[in-house]
């Protein structure tokens, strides 16, 4: 079930055949979370500042986000403005096991499709 709390465990950017997380050097001790509940919305933390917005789930293994809003802190790392940036167009997901990917496109189980759209890799919390 997508209602629940995830750590991301990988990132493959669009375009790109290799993950980019974690990222070199790696923050010890911090962990990119994103959560969904039941109400519809979502939220995560970046390096230094919340994100939080709203999403559907338009038909089976779709997903839709509304706008994004986040806090305005300070200074994210390029890699918290990748998840940023990346989560609105990741619009399928699928579950393989405990694990939730959100892809750029329905490629469902078949992964070696996931570096051309993107996709981002989450288990439970």
């Amino acid at each position: 079930m997508l209602i629940a709390t995830w750590n991301i465990v990988s990132i493959n950017e669009p375009g790109l055949s290799t993950p980019t997380y974690p990222p070199i050097p790696y923050q010890v001790g911090k962990d990119y979370v994103v959560g969904f509940t039941a109400a519809g919305s979502f939220g995560f933390d970046l390096d230094r500042n919340n994100c939080a917005g709203f999403f559907d789930i338009p038909a089976p293994g779709r997903i839709k986000y509304g706008e994004i809003v986040c806090d305005k802190v300070c200074c994210d790392s390029s890699f918290g403005q990748t998840i940023k940036n990346l989560l609105p167009v990741l619009t399928y997901y699928h579950f393989r096991g405990d694990t939730l990917v959100l892809s750029g496109k329905n490629s469902g189980p078949n992964e070696a499709q996931f570096s051309g759209s993107g996709a981002i890799k989450m288990v439970r919390q």
